[in-house]
Order: structure tokens, then C-alpha cells, then sequence
């Protein structure tokens, strides 16, 4: 296999930064487009379903961009680049995991109307914030992602709200699980 070395400004001949930084785009763009497809074939490869596999891709390549001026030095960046792809599916397919698995109670247990009005009595008790964190990644379906894009706050502000509000719901709720399980 040959080395190829993605870039090097410096022997460019260009003359400023800016020249320097287009320089690196434009191979950057070349790279992009020469093995986005093998890295994706490798997600794919390694057990994902295609959307996550073209997420984990895309994703990769995003946090691959800002630090292509070190990337390009490396003897493989396409290594570098799938696996971060591998690790961004694995974290997909946890959070996906941790979702199915947080609203398993709604999928195992007959919800009757009287049940259905007291939680959503219990969820319109909590702060604001964590009440619409709740309705938007519960009830929605969105993502903590669009729901922090929705909510104007950071995702990592979404998921404290939500365990601050599953962590409220957890006693108000108990009650209710517990009679239906018997």
C-alpha cells in the first residue's frame, strides 16, 4: 500500500494562513470524497443498521474536519476517521438501547386511562424545564439532541433534566407499576 501524505502546507509554496488553510480544505475534500463510502462499508461491516452506519460516517467525518491539520500527517487518517465511526455508532446503538429500555414500563404494562391521567398528572408537577425535556423525549420521540434544539439548551443540559425528572417521577409513579405488575 502506498503512503500518501494528505497534506502539507508548508511545502505549498503558500505565501499566507488563509492559503495555507484552503490548501487543506480542498485535500480535505478530496479525502472526504475518496473513502467516505469504504468508511461507511466498514460501519456497515461491523454489525450496524444502514441509517445508523451513515450517521456514525457522517459524524465522523464532522469532528475529522477541525482537526484535519493533524490528521493529514498521519500514514492512515481513514483509520483514524473509522474508528471514530465505530465508536459513534456503539454510542448510537447504547443510547437507542438506553431509550427502548427506559420507556419498556409503557411497552409491558397496560396502561389505563386512570393510570395514563396520573402520569401525566405527575409529569405536568415537575419544574418547567424538566417537564418539557420529559413530554419532548418521551412522548415526541425526539432525540436529546433535537430536544435541546428545541428547548434552546445544551444536550447536555437536556439529559440532566431528564434524570433530575425521571428521578422525581421514579416515587410519584411506583405505586402505579407496582399495582399493575400484580
Amino acid at each position: 500500500m502506498e503512503h500518501r501524505l494528505w497534506c502539507k502546507p508548508w511545502a505549498t509554496g503558500a505565501t499566507s494562513q488563509r492559503e495555507e488553510r484552503e490548501n487543506v480544505t480542498l485535500t480535505f475534500e478530496e479525502f472526504f470524497k475518496q473513502h467516505y463510502d469504504a468508511v461507511e462499508a466498514g460501519v456497515r461491516g461491523s454489525g450496524a443498521r444502514p441509517d445508523v452506519a451513515a450517521e456514525a460516517t457522517q459524524e465522523a467525518f464532522v469532528r475529522a474536519y477541525p482537526r484535519w491539520w493533524r490528521l493529514c500527517r498521519y500514514r492512515n487518517p481513514a483509520a483514524w476517521v473509522q474508528r471514530v465511526a465505530i465508536n459513534v455508532r456503539r454510542d448510537l446503538e447504547r443510547s437507542d438501547r438506553r431509550r427502548l429500555g427506559a420507556g419498556s414500563i409503557e411497552v409491558h404494562a397496560r396502561v389505563d386511562a386512570e393510570t395514563d391521567d396520573r402520569v401525566d398528572a405527575a409529569v405536568a408537577s415537575l419544574p418547567p424545564q424538566q417537564e418539557r425535556a420529559i413530554r419532548a423525549y418521551y412522548h415526541e420521540g425526539l432525540s436529546t439532541r433535537e430536544t435541546a434544539e428545541r428547548l434552546g439548551i445544551s444536550n447536555g443540559a437536556v439529559r440532566f433534566h431528564l434524570h433530575e425528572g425521571r428521578s422525581r417521577l421514579r416515587p410519584m409513579l411506583a405505586n402505579d407499576v407496582h399495582r399493575q405488575e400484580a
